[in-house]
């Protein structure tokens, strides 16, 4: 193998090869940490040292940087705009290719739902949690969050349900059959979580006692003029990071990418359910 290659996963909102919409072509945490996940996996099959850019991305603001060989490089081909996302079915003949011509290759990718095939593994989320590391404004942060939480230990209770309110701002309208999931599924030391202020709300005014952060969260790929939105949304995912369990339930036909993702980095026990209606 060839210890001289190295691959850079560019985080960042826009690329030169899509168009971001209120559909399509954006990716939150969930992407971001299976991107680094797929590719890690591959780094012995390839040869290649492994770096993540996250400085021209939102949550960058919030994570300690790490500098590391032709950042410069990757620097100049941002503001030129010269990076590109990489579909996941087409990364293998991307890195065969690009490295059989170079040592330096970059794209960003989500890799596939396959990447998180398997249990988690300590290397990889040992690696991503150094990569996140919260930065020490974010980390104040998270120490305040979670004296907030009124439980020595807790179970996070998480529903995602989905784009349309989050992200293009259409009410949820199945609230009263999620609700009444809720009450079979709640227990009193979870921290509930939900990518729905109108869930959150309607748990808010009719179980007061239900433990919720008052804060607002976003899509980190798509506000990216929502600063403290984006630092209250990897606040969540860091102390998911400390709980006990998570289950976490969704209208869509996989399991949240967010709550996935900290499965796999913290190797917190995970109970889902897709396909919520």
């Amino acid at each position: 193998m060839n210890s001289d290659k190295v691959l850079v996963l560019v985080c960042k909102t826009s690329f030169n090869n899509c168009t971001r919409t209120h559909d399509s072509y954006f990716w939150g945490i969930g992407d971001i940490i299976r991107g680094i996940y797929g590719l890690y996996r591959l780094k012995d099959v390839y040869g290649y040292t492994m770096y993540v850019d996250l400085k021209q991305h939102p949550i960058g603001k919030w994570i300690q940087p790490i500098s590391y060989i032709y950042e410069n490089i990757i620097d100049e081909e941002n503001t030129n705009n010269k990076v590109g996302i990489v579909r996941c079915e087409h990364v293998e003949e991307v890195l065969r290719t690009e490295f059989s011509k170079q040592n330096l290759v970059y794209f960003f990718t989500n890799m596939g739902l396959a990447a998180y095939d398997g249990p988690p593994l300590p290397e990889v989320g040992s690696y991503i949690r150094r990569v996140l590391t919260p930065a020490p404004s974010l980390q104040q942060r998270i120490e305040e969050k979670r004296s907030q939480i009124p439980f020595e230990t807790f179970q996070i209770l998480h529903y995602r349900l989905g784009d349309d309110e989050l992200i293009r701002g259409t009410p949820t309208t199945n609230l009263e059959s999620i609700y009444a999931h809720f009450l079979r599924n709640y227990q009193p030391n979870d921290v509930l979580l939900s990518d729905s202020k109108a869930f959150l709300t309607l748990i808010r005014c009719r179980h007061p006692s239900v433990f919720q952060f008052d804060h607002e969260i976003c899509h980190v790929g798509y506000h990216d003029d929502k600063d403290a939105a984006i630092a209250n949304t990897l606040v969540e995912f860091f102390i998911a990071g400390q709980s006990t369990k998570i289950k976490t339930f969704t209208i869509y036909g996989w399991i949240s990418g967010f709550m996935h993702s900290v499965h796999k980095v913290f190797n917190i026990p995970l109970e889902y359910q897709t396909n919520l209606r």
